[in-house]
């Protein structure tokens, strides 16, 4: 175990918490798995922190497998209705969505044959202009705005 700040190998055993963590739904009710984890006091540098778990993200409070599951039922309806779906609230559904788009984005090739097309965020409220890869179907980059400088911004970029 070493610290995250600074690398330091010195630790010792600080504590012990209980942390809630939501998971994929079970018959239909939401499930929630109660870890414990270990926290750690670093003797150089005196910061306490916990150990990484592998199927939790750092300081996130679902599942690897559950924010995936969110992202992939965001891609076919709206934030709102997967929201309501899983009994979570639209800022949480929405951070989830765009926390794996983005590095989905981050991890996407160029392509040569693109399209361009809007997606409201928010229905009546909130638009992204979306260029996607025709040939693949997967995203290239999202824009703030649907007009045509941030077509063209997206596209520069």
């Amino acid at each position: 175990m070493h610290c995250p700040l600074y690398g330091f190998s010195h630790v010792k055993s600080h504590d012990q918490r209980l942390r809630r963590v939501r998971d994929l739904d079970a018959l239909d009710k939401p499930l929630y798995l109660m870890i414990h984890v270990r926290r750690y006091r670093c003797l150089d540098c005196g910061e306490v922190f916990s150990e990484s778990l592998p199927s939790v993200p750092h300081h996130k409070h679902q599942t690897h497998r559950l924010r995936e599951a969110i992202y992939l039922r965001c891609q076919d309806t709206t934030i709102s209705s997967i929201s309501r779906q899983m009994r979570m609230s639209y800022k949480t559904v929405e951070r989830i969505y765009y926390d794996i788009a983005g590095k989905k984005l981050s991890d996407t090739p160029p392509s040569s044959v693109v399209g361009i097309d809007e997606i409201a965020v928010r229905k009546g409220h909130r638009y992204e202009t979306v260029i996607t890869d025709i040939l693949t179907g997967k995203v290239h980059r999202m824009g703030a705005n649907r007009d045509t400088e941030a077509a063209r911004s997206s596209l520069s970029a």
